[in-house]
């Protein structure tokens, strides 16, 4: 707690000073002055990034400065962080009269003369008290975006600017950024084709003193929905690349394993709990030519009861799953693929989670031959299989789909 450059958040409230969404202060334990001199506002919830300038041990008293009176997306921030030692007390100093009104809906300012005053420098010209002047410096940079950390809702790192001595806290907000995408940030800079970014602001000091720092970023205001897209694309394409060189001991991976300790894992539960649009996302990576095969399998045959299954050997690839009335029907389609390959046996004698088991013989088997091999020469008794080309699929005037579809639908029974 008494590392001087490192901040924390506090929430204000006319209760006191939150340390974190469990603890409590009192304003009483603050050097405020007494709660019938100023009420916040209630309108808003308000947040001020702080640094620590030191902790006594005896009074549990810590003293901060406020660097940033309106700290934007805190959490979840605010609330895992937890005091290293017990917090009795909180010492405000070099408090900004205006930036503290902002948050304040009644107040008599005279009450806070002496805090403001106690924190604010004073000399001596002409036997006169005078307040040091706040100054504001501009200032510009670039940051390699590997030090950048990523927050909910902004990006954050540390920076020595040339005429201020100590180093400045560079806050950038941008409300699509999320603390999962710290593990794909490489990804971010492929797509903006950057390794660092630039940044300007203002700070303001009172003599030597920060007081606040307010940034913005032109490169990072690139990163929206439409770059994510794109990066989400990068990553997917990367990540398969990086699966299909790996993992060879089994045939069948469920939507949680199939990117599992890769950079994708990063972009969230969407591909856990929407199989469905994890496909699509696949489909944009990779660009693939037989899409509305793949559409027409996972939307009008596959169970939406029924998990999604993937291959990474021989290809990447889909395993579709349909009950008809009487067979359990697998469907086995890999990105730009010329065939959809079909296995089929009666639902009575193989419940689903044995049938899926046997599937994974077959597809192994397919990893280890060949694909020629297994249809001309491998033992099927236990299916039913077939092989439905995708006929016309380079030609431009005839349009091989609709029968492809209607071969598809007279086996389902």
């Amino acid at each position: 707690m008494s590392t001087p450059a490192r901040t924390i958040l506090l929430r204000l409230s006319n209760e006191g000073v939150h340390l974190n969404s469990r603890e409590l202060l009192p304003w009483t334990q603050t050097n405020f002055p007494p709660k019938p001199n100023f009420h916040f506002s209630e309108h808003t919830t308000h947040y001020w990034r702080v640094r620590q300038d030191g902790y006594d041990r005896k009074t549990g008293t810590l003293s901060v400065t406020v660097v940033h009176y309106g700290a934007a997306h805190p959490e979840p921030h605010f609330s895992q962080q937890m005091p290293k030692a017990p917090v009795q007390h909180i010492r405000f100093a070099r408090l900004d009269w205006v930036a503290l009104q902002g948050n304040l809906s009644v107040y008599r300012k005279d009450a806070f003369s002496g805090l403001i005053q106690a924190g604010i420098p004073t000399r001596k010209e002409d036997g006169l008290p005078v307040k040091s002047t706040v100054s504001r410096v501009r200032i510009e940079g670039r940051i390699p975006l590997n030090r950048l950390t990523f927050k909910r809702g902004y990006a954050e790192s540390e920076k020595r600017l040339p005429g201020i001595p100590d180093p400045v806290q560079i806050i950038l907000a941008n409300p699509h950024i999320l603390p999962e995408f710290e593990a794909i940030k490489p990804f971010f800079g492929r797509l903006l084709g950057k390794r660092t970014i630039a940044f300007t602001g203002v700070v303001e000091m009172v003599g030597k003193m920060i007081q606040t720092v307010s940034c913005s970023s032109v490169d990072l205001n690139l990163i929206n929905d439409d770059s994510i897209s794109s990066v989400r694309r990068l990553v997917i394409r990367d990540s398969i690349k990086t699966m299909q060189q790996g993992r060879v001991d089994k045939g069948l991976f469920g939507s949680g394993e199939v990117f599992e300790d890769t950079p994708a894992e990063a972009l969230g539960n969407t591909y856990r709990n929407q199989e469905k649009l994890l496909l699509e996302e696949i489909m944009d990576a990779q660009n693939v030519r037989n899409r509305p095969q793949l559409q027409f399998l996972s939307g009008q045959i596959h169970e939406p009861s029924s998990p999604l299954k993937f291959t990474l050997q021989p290809d990447f690839g889909f395993l579709f799953h349909h009950g008809g009335k009487t067979m359990h029907h697998f469907l086995w389609e890999l990105l730009n693929t010329n065939a959809t390959y079909i296995w089929s046996l009666p639902k009575g004698p193989f419940p689903l989670a044995q049938a899926y088991t046997l599937l994974e013989r077959e597809i192994n088997s397919i990893r280890d031959h060949g694909r020629m091999t297994y249809i001309q020469h491998t033992d099927r008794t236990a299916f039913v299989f077939n092989r439905i080309a995708h006929e016309h699929r380079n030609s431009d005037f005839i349009d091989g789909f609709p029968k492809w579809r209607a071969k598809i639908m007279e086996m389902m029974v």
